[in-house]
């Protein structure tokens, strides 16, 4: 880097000058030394460099530059990263990335225990004065970027483990010629994360992780361009629980014929069939040069993984959509469908760029998905019903869980961005790849169908995730409604295993579970004993978090827990009211909404009308 001056004496260095006439000299005393004009510049150019020289190392600033150019702001980046380390930087796509790549390669992230981290109220913003310590960004891995990574029931090594089926919590026991463990993928959990990748991300959900530690999370591949440069692409993770549907194969070649870039999508099918189902999830037509087979399924068969099991083990969505958690792998985005649905062209594209449009880092987006009848143009493939979206906002309760109604599509005025509303959905949700690790499914719900919504949707909240209603349909669901209606009843349910078990009834089951299920996410009464009995196993790796409360959760949304009613005319607030409330709350570095700020609980606003 060229230093100026405006010194005119330094910018003619290299000029000869004469040599100035003699002078008389006074007489000096015996043992001084007076320096000439050249010597006292050559002294003072020596200090000059010193004091720069010194000024330099004390920064590190010699130590650590880089080669390459740079330029003033990259310079302030260097000098104020101590500052830095300690909140996270402004939302500058260039700044970001070099502050990950030019991390210290010695700084690798430690486990750190809860008591040597400072303690933090619920949804700390990290531009607070005294923000929460972060862990260090991990060091580059030769493997952070694989991609697919692929998991197989019959791999030895580390990647797999033994767990007991669900029912066995509960006092159940399989029958007999069924096992009662199964052996399922380890959850991710690289070592470049310090041995614990939900640690690094928050400490189990004890704070925020900061937005550096969010987007060191997720994979890319290269993409050639026509110039020659390489584009990075982010990867996409797809699980689908699937019980006993011949619809699955269908769903898995739409997302391969439809995607803009289906070499960055890697699908995991947890399929639960008996040995008498006909149907295949997986093409069977496939030879060995499938890479070269116009079906796109057989073109990138070797994204795709099986984990497949007897139906007869199957005890509901839950554990199943727990089983395809497990084979997330460390891909960027992460999305979640039935297996039964139909996407439009480039849909892979869309989605992404819809999240991204929030500009929050926490953003998941979850809708009730409209019908597939008449909803994609049969040549072009694009979607016919992007005029409305439906939003999550009809609840009731029942049983003493809140569960999701049906909820109404209709037109939205927000446009160029997704909208907030209250909940989640299990048939449609797209996020970045960190929330599946940080809110991973509980396997231990057995027979809970109506209640896995709302414990995912108070559970994410409560670790800092904000929801919303995609702003475009990029895939549709096949109800049972119009021509669909006979084959779509004509599918088994999981219930049908309800009788299988030994020493406790299934009803027995359900209801421990259930009583689990509002235990953990608080969405019991004021009696001690129910909130107090219910099955705790695990519950810091499938609770709640501590970013944001349960109360705050329901105090937002007008739930009330002890009298079991909800306000009404929720969905009057959801869309264009919620949006306008809360994104104003949004922090400053796109990590979620501070609630804590936002202090909002809704209310009725017409009492006297049904």
């Amino acid at each position: 880097m060229r230093r100026s001056s405006s010194n005119s004496d330094e910018e003619e260095e290299d000029v000869i000058r004469p040599l100035p006439l003699p002078r008389k000299r006074k007489k000096r005393q015996r043992g001084m030394h007076v320096m000439s004009r050249h010597q006292k510049e050559l002294l003072i150019r020596l200090i000059f460099a010193f004091v720069t020289l010194y000024g330099f190392l004390a920064t590190g600033l010699l130590l650590r530059l880089p080669t390459g150019e740079w330029d003033g702001e990259d310079m302030a980046l260097l000098l104020d990263e101590e500052q830095q380390q300690q909140q996270p930087p402004p939302d500058n796509p260039r700044l970001r990335t070099r502050l990950v790549q030019h991390q210290p390669q010695e700084r690798v992230p430690a486990s750190t225990s809860s008591s040597s981290r400072s303690s933090t109220s619920r949804d700390k913003d990290p531009h607070d004065d005294n923000p929460h310590q972060q862990p260090p960004l991990p060091k580059q891995d030769e493997n952070q970027n694989t991609f697919p990574v692929t998991i197989s029931k019959t791999d030895t090594g580390n990647d797999l483990e033994e767990i007991d089926h669900p029912v066995l919590a509960y006092g159940g026991i399989l029958p007999d010629d069924l096992a009662q463990t199964m052996v399922v993928p380890k959850f991710w959990n690289p070592s470049r994360y310090g041995g614990n990748v939900r640690e690094y991300l928050g400490n189990h959900g004890k704070q925020l992780p900061s937005k550096e530690t969010a987007l060191s999370i997720g994979s890319k591949i290269p993409l050639p361009t026509k110039d020659g440069e390489q584009q990075q692409l982010d990867t996409i993770f797809v699980s689908i629980a699937s019980y006993r549907d011949p619809e699955c194969l269908h769903t898995l070649e739409s997302i391969y014929a439809r995607a803009q870039y289906p070499q960055r999508i890697r699908t995991v099918v947890v399929d639960q069939r008996r040995d008498d189902d006909t149907y295949s999830c997986l093409p069977t037509d496939c030879d060995d040069n499938s890479t070269n087979n116009p079906n796109a399924l057989c073109q990138y068969r070797h994204l795709l993984e099986l984990y497949d099991f007897d139906a007869r083990l199957a005890v509901g969505p839950t554990f199943a959509r727990h089983v395809a958690y497990r084979h997330y792998r460390g891909e960027y985005f992460a999305m979640q469908i039935d297996s039964h649905v139909r996407f439009v062209q480039d849909f892979d594209t869309d989605i992404i760029q819809q999240l991204k449009s929030a500009n929050n880092e926490m953003a998941v987006l979850s809708t009730y998905l409209l019908d597939l009848n008449g909803a994609i143009d049969p040549v072009t493939h694009a979607s016919k019903r992007n005029n409305s979206r439906a939003l999550l906002c009809n609840v009731y309760f029942e049983n003493g869980v809140v569960h999701n109604g049906q909820q109404a599509a209709r037109p939205s005025h927000i446009v160029g961005t997704p909208t907030l509303h209250p909940f989640w959905a299990a048939g449609f949700s797209f996020a970045r790849g960190h929330f599946l690790v940080t809110v991973p499914y509980d396997p231990y719900l057995p027979m809970v169908f109506q209640g896995e919504e709302i414990s995912m949707a108070v559970r994410g909240f409560t670790y800092g995730y904000d929801f919303y209603a995609p702003e475009r349909s990029v895939c549709f669901h096949m109800y049972a409604l119009h021509k669909n209606r006979a084959n779509r009843l004509a599918v088994p349910r999981f219930t049908e295993n309800r009788k299988l078990y030994r020493h406790v009834t299934e009803e027995d089951v359900a209801v421990a579970a259930m009583t689990r299920l509002r235990g953990i996410i608080g969405m019991t009464t004021n009696s001690i004993v129910e909130r107090d009995n219910h099955n705790a196993l695990e519950q810091e790796s499938y609770g709640v978090g501590q970013v944001r409360s349960p109360a705050q959760f329901y105090k937002t949304f007008g739930i009330h827990v002890d009298s079991q009613t909800m306000e009404n005319h929720l969905c009057w607030f959801a869309g264009e009211s919620m949006q306008n409330k809360f994104v104003p709350f949004l922090r400053k570095d796109g990590m979620g909404i501070d609630y804590d700020k936002l202090n909002y609980e809704f209310k009725d606003p017409a009492p006297d009308q049904p």
